[in-house]
């Protein structure tokens, strides 16, 4: 399955800073035991998505499950909509050859819906995580 159509800001007028940001853990897509669970065995790498909302900027960036809770950075933080922040993570997901093709179209997946659900329709306000 390709990943869905890349997704597109509402408006150009949406630029600013964030505010009020939390770490989310709306989104987090995990597959697999960890990395390093069975060092004889090799098995599939695991990732976590993860998001900062803000009023103006939604960012997100991948990590990587190492097992035992224990995950580290394997890509920055992406800011939606200032960058093609979309396009800018799957140029880093592409570069990363020893992740599944599954995976990488899962992860953009992921993010498409959560840009998506958060960037509001027209004539409405910003979505919540409340």
């Amino acid at each position: 399955t390709a990943p869905s159509r890349r997704p597109t800001p509402a408006s150009t007028a949406r630029r600013g800073h964030l505010s009020a940001t939390r770490t989310s853990a709306l989104a987090e897509d995990a597959s697999g035991d960890g990395l390093f669970s069975d060092m004889g065995n090799s098995t599939p790498p695991e990732f976590k998505l993860k998001f900062v909302w803000g009023k103006d900027t939604l960012a997100f960036a991948v990590d990587q499950i190492l097992g035992k809770g224990n995950s580290s950075p394997l890509t920055e933080y992406f800011f939606w909509p200032q960058d093609d922040a979309w396009e800018n993570l799957k140029a880093v997901l592409e570069a990363k050859d020893w992740i599944p093709a599954s995976e990488k179209i899962s992860m953009l997946n992921r993010v498409t819906e959560v840009i998506n659900f958060w960037t509001p329709q027209e004539g409405q306000e910003q979505n919540s995580t409340e």
